[in-house]
């Protein structure tokens, strides 16, 4: 305000995505850290499990047995790959779209980024009835950790900020770090993960899931697993916004008009998706070739 010479965050216009951190040259803009609150009940002994997104994968070099071994050396008693999760949500977004387009309903928008369900509450609502009702990946794996190991407390990870409030009010995640607080946490404890004993991956995760972090991924992973649906009556036209800038929003708005037709639309709040979060440790071009090589390889 003028008054004071000071910035005021607008939480009626706000949708959580971090960029106000990113752009703020003075770095005067954060988020709370839930990293004393994690550390504290790892130091008391608690049972603690991570949950950590396909985006933190492309972080490190190391690969994901090494991320799973890092985990453990932290005191975690299990991990889990997101991409798991994003099985599932896109195994349940492909049904959804089938059951939509037989009922002739039209577009569909998926996201995993709860910087869009914001924006839509917010600032579209117009878009409300297209939006998908399959939860996000992290609640689908949270629901297999809490089943798995019912007395943990349970901690995703991931590159985003607007993911803690999604932890908030999900009911089945208890904390949420990003992935520069795991790099923190990695440094103060002295763990390399070029040395540091790997630990087996869970076959639980495959190609669909785990390229949900790149702009695209999560579209290909819905038309993907919609090919295997039985008599599918859908050919599946999609489309991208790829980044909610001021030319990601103008062309949503046009989807929200029926300008532009599509039977899925993916919305990423970041350009480029989750691997250029707003608090990642990579350049996104580098997490990117990380992730096409885990893509590839499988680890």
């Amino acid at each position: 305000k003028e008054v004071s010479g000071k910035e005021h965050i607008d939480y009626d216009r706000c949708v959580h995505c971090g960029k106000c951190m990113v752009e703020c040259p003075f770095g005067a803009i954060m988020e709370k850290s839930q990293m004393p609150d994690v550390l504290v009940n790892l130091r008391a002994g608690r049972e603690l499990v991570a949950v950590y997104a396909p985006a933190v994968s492309a972080q490190f070099a190391e690969g994901l047995a090494k991320i799973g071994g890092a985990l453990a050396a932290l005191g975690f008693v299990d991990s889990y790959e997101v991409a798991a999760g994003a099985e599932i949500t896109a195994q349940r977004e492909a049904e959804e779209l089938a059951e939509r387009v037989e009922k002739g309903e039209g577009l569909m928008t998926t996201s995993c980024c709860p910087a869009y369900y914001e924006v839509v509450r917010k600032h579209l609502p117009e878009l409300a009835h297209r939006v998908s009702s399959t939860k996000s990946p992290m609640h689908y794996i949270a629901e297999l950790a809490r089943k798995e190991h019912p007395d943990a407390l349970v901690v995703f990870i991931g590159p985003c900020v607007a993911k803690k409030r999604e932890g908030r009010e999900s009911g089945v995640v208890d904390y949420v770090l990003n992935a520069e607080e795991l790099g923190a946490m990695l440094a103060a404890a002295d763990l390399d993960l070029g040395t540091i004993e790997a630990a087996p991956v869970k076959d639980l995760a495959g190609r669909d899931g785990r390229g949900f972090p790149a702009s695209g991924g999560v579209a290909q992973a819905v038309r993907s697993k919609l090919s295997t649906l039985p008599n599918c009556p859908v050919a599946c036209q999609t489309e991208c916004v790829n980044g909610l800038d001021r030319k990601g929003m103008a062309r949503l708005k046009l989807f929200a008009q029926g300008r532009f037709h599509a039977d899925l639309l993916e919305v990423m709040a970041c350009e480029g998706g989750c691997i250029s979060g707003p608090a990642v440790l990579v350049d996104p071009k580098v997490a990117a070739a990380r992730l096409a090589g885990i893509l590839k390889s499988g680890a």
